[in-house]
């Protein structure tokens, strides 16, 4: 980018020529490529990633997951966010074979997420 004369950065600029030195700068200024950076026109289109049900009754039209997607749980302490992780995690592996992974701020790592999920799967479980 070139600025007017005794100017070295746009704040300079503005201070010195206005809001009309900042145009005539932008107007000014050279395409530069960046390697790896694309206009969305560029790009293909995405693949197809359906949302999936987790099969947890009455949720279906307020959460569904998709494949790729990062999903975050939050709230106050005691009102089940585990349990609900752990009921759709244990859900997605057994209606579609999917593996997850998990962290969580206050808990030691747990290696009988496998298991919880077994004894899940044992129940009956309502589907939509």
């Amino acid at each position: 980018m070139r600025y007017p004369k005794g100017c070295q950065d746009l704040a300079g600029t503005i201070r010195e020529c206005g809001v009309h030195g900042i145009q005539d700068t932008m107007r000014g200024a050279l395409w530069l490529a960046v390697p790896h950076v694309y206009a969305m026109a560029d790009l293909p289109e995405p693949p197809d990633n359906p949302a999936m049900d987790t099969g947890i009754v009455g949720l279906k039209e307020h959460f569904r997951v998709r494949r790729r997607d990062l999903t975050v749980v939050t709230g106050i302490p005691g009102h089940g966010k585990t349990s609900f992780v752990n009921e759709v995690v244990c859900r997605l592996a057994q209606a579609y074979g999917w593996r997850t992974s998990s962290a969580r701020s206050k808990s030691v790592p747990c290696s009988t997420t496998a298991a919880r999920c077994a004894r899940s799967t044992a129940r009956s479980w309502r589907s939509t």
